[in-house]
């Protein structure tokens, strides 16, 4: 017996019960999946629909990176350098 808070352990059990190894009522596994063969259908037609290109802008981005970190640590209580 699952409370009304505990909804996921709910459908846990159920699915178990139906013998169901993935839960397909998880909607956010249904969308990832529309959006990937939405992607795919329109990559046939412009192979580089969907991917990060390199433009001008974010060439310049890029380059003003800093290409080295410094980390300073502040000293702590009863340590010396």
């Amino acid at each position: 017996m699952v409370n009304a808070f505990n909804w996921r352990q709910y459908t846990d059990e159920e699915r178990a019960k139906r013998g169901e190894t993935r839960n397909e009522n998880e909607t956010s596994r249904k969308r990832s999946i529309a959006s990937t063969k939405a992607i795919e259908r329109e990559q046939v037609d412009n192979p580089h629909y969907g991917t990060v290109g390199m433009t001008k802008k974010t060439a310049e981005l890029i380059a003003l990176k800093p290409k080295t970190f410094t980390i300073y640590s502040p000293v702590r209580k009863g340590e010396s350098k």
